[in-house]
C-alpha cells in the first residue's frame, strides 16, 4: 500500500513552538508537505491539497502557547471541502534537533513491542494516529527500507494523565526525532 500525500499546516496565528513542531512533524511523516497557513480559509487549503494530490490535511492548533491539538481532515474533492475525521489532543512533546537531517521519508513502520496489540488501547485513538501520521506497516526491524521512520507507540500514565506516547525514530541509527504524548481523551475545546 502506497502512502498518500498529506498537507500539514497550523491554525491561524501559530506560536513559535507550534511552527517548530509542525516543521519537525512534516519531516517525520511520510509524504508530508508543510504549508504556511497565513490567512487561508479551509476552502483554499482544500484547493491547495488537491493541487499537490494530498487527500488529508493536518491542522495543528495552539493551546496555551504550545501545540495542543491535531485536527485530521479528509479532502472531499467533489465539494472542495474538508471533512473532519478526528482530533488528537497533545499533552506533551519533545523535539530533537536531529530531525533537521531528515531528507525524504518513504514509510513509517510500527516497531515491535508497541502498545498496538494490547486490548486496553483505545481503537479510535489508534485509528486517528495511523491516519494522521501516515503509518502503513507493521514490521520487525529486520526488513526495513533505507528511508523509513520507525514508530514506537506506548502507554503512559503520569500525574493523573493517561494516554499514548508516539516516538518517531531512525530505523537505522535509532536516533529519536520527535516524541508526541497524546492524551486518551481528545477534548476538542481550546
Amino acid at each position: 500500500m502506497k502512502n498518500t500525500k498529506i498537507l500539514i499546516t497550523s491554525s491561524h496565528r501559530p506560536t513559535r513552538n507550534t511552527r517548530r513542531f509542525i516543521k519537525a512533524l512534516s519531516k517525520v511523516v511520510p509524504n508530508a508537505v508543510k504549508v504556511n497557513r497565513g490567512k487561508q480559509t479551509f476552502k483554499l487549503l482544500a484547493l491547495q491539497a488537491v493541487d499537490i494530490n494530498a487527500d488529508k490535511i493536518l491542522v495543528v492548533r495552539n493551546r496555551k502557547g504550545n501545540p495542543g491539538f491535531i485536527d485530521v481532515y479528509k479532502v472531499a474533492v467533489a465539494s472542495m471541502e474538508l471533512v473532519k475525521i478526528c482530533t488528537l489532543r497533545i499533552c506533551g512533546y519533545s523535539i530533537d534537533e536531529a530531525y533537521k537531517g531528515i531528507h525524504q521519508v518513504e514509510t513509517s513502520i510500527i516497531k515491535r513491542g508497541s502498545a498496538l496489540l494490547e486490548s486496553e488501547f483505545p481503537s479510535d485513538t489508534l485509528e486517528c494516529i495511523l491516519k494522521a501520521f501516515n503509518i502503513s506497516a507493521f514490521q520487525s526491524e529486520q526488513r526495513v527500507q533505507r528511508n523509513s521512520i520507525c514508530v514506537d507507540i506506548e502507554h503512559f500514565k503520569t500525574r493523573g494523565r493517561m494516554g499514548v506516547e508516539v516516538t518517531f525514530n531512525s530505523c537505522n541509527s535509532g536516533t529519536r526525532y520527535l516524541v508526541i504524548r497524546i492524551c486518551s481523551r481528545s477534548n476538542d475545546s481550546s
